[in-house]
């Protein structure tokens, strides 16, 4: 019988974790398109949204920290570029938009 409990629980909470990536992964599709219409401040609401269901999406900081450039709030750009960075230090796309913001 606990066998059965702990097997119930366990897909609970996979089923629970899939859902909920497949529900950021359709935020971020979302905020991409923002970024490109240019609606920063619902870019940064939906990445902030992502961010608070998994800290370490590497995605949402790089598309927050674009946003923020794109509005002129170049620190906070950059610590979202840098939040990316440490969590993985080879991230071309952190590295290339950090070097963009620093030349503006």
């Amino acid at each position: 019988m606990k066998l059965l409990i702990s097997a119930i629980i366990f897909v609970i909470l996979l089923l629970s974790t899939v859902f909920l990536a497949r529900r950021n992964d359709k935020s971020l599709d979302e905020g991409h398109k923002l970024l490109e219409e240019g609606r920063f401040e619902e870019v940064i609401r939906i990445s902030n949204k992502v961010l608070e269901n998994r800290e370490d999406n590497i995605e949402a900081l790089t598309l927050r920290g674009r946003a923020l450039s794109e509005l002129g709030y170049f620190q906070k750009s950059l610590e979202s570029f840098d939040e990316a960075l440490q969590i993985k230090s080879d991230l071309y796309q952190a590295w290339n938009a950090r070097g963009d913001v620093l030349m503006l």
